[in-house]
């Protein structure tokens, strides 16, 4: 191999590190009517999604509103708009370096396996015998995800 080659291989990204062994792990459990991942506060003009997000503090912010009557949704919706929804008994807001998302069961069947989105549009599904859109995933294993701190830097002017 020549010189060139040995500096390109041993200097460029070798990606995140998956070395979780030391790490303290958070376990909860569902049911969940939504888990959202976030690095900034808002998600969109008027919903402040993660209010204690920001964008170099190389943690993601990860908010999980866990099943509760329809009367407390809708009051955790309307709340949305300033960020006090994550005041709630029924919100878990935690700043985590790294995640493990498990989807478990469909509730009211648990012969289907769970359904992530993203922004709505349905990405992967567990397993459940049945032959869905080939552009969906399946997620036999859970997903991992870990924050790559300093993987980017971005130059802003205004």
């Amino acid at each position: 191999m020549s010189r060139a080659m040995r500096e390109i291989s041993t200097s460029g990204y070798k990606g995140a590190s998956t070395e979780f062994g030391a790490s303290k792990w958070r376990i909860v459990n569902g049911p969940f009517v939504t888990v959202w991942i976030h690095n900034v506060p808002w998600a969109s003009k008027d919903v402040m999604a993660a209010p204690q997000a920001k964008f170099s503090d190389g943690c993601l912010d990860l908010v999980i509103v866990k099943d509760c009557p329809k009367t407390v949704l809708l009051s955790l919706l309307l709340s949305i708009r300033d960020g006090s929804h994550v005041n709630s008994p029924f919100v878990t807001y935690l700043k985590v370096k790294a995640l493990k998302l498990e989807p478990g069961q469909r509730v009211g069947d648990p012969t289907m396996g769970g359904i992530i989105d993203m922004d709505g549009e349905v990405i992967a599904r567990g397993d459940d015998g049945i032959n869905h859109d080939p552009n969906w995933m399946d997620y036999g294993t859970p997903f991992l995800m870990e924050v790559d701190e300093g993987l980017a830097t971005l130059f802003c002017t205004n």
